[in-house]
């Protein structure tokens, strides 16, 4: 973990959470996509 006392840590640490956001995101949408659709054949079977 970078020092977050150190400036070049906290913007290594901001930029590793930035990178990370939006893919913990879009494997998120994935997940939920893919339970509504379970879900939604389960319904219909």
């Amino acid at each position: 973990m970078a020092d977050q006392n150190c400036a070049a840590g906290t913007a290594a640490q901001q930029a590793a959470t930035a990178a990370l956001n939006p893919e913990i995101e879009q494997i998120n949408k994935e997940a939920e996509d893919s339970f509504v659709s379970s879900d939604a054949i389960g319904k219909c079977l």
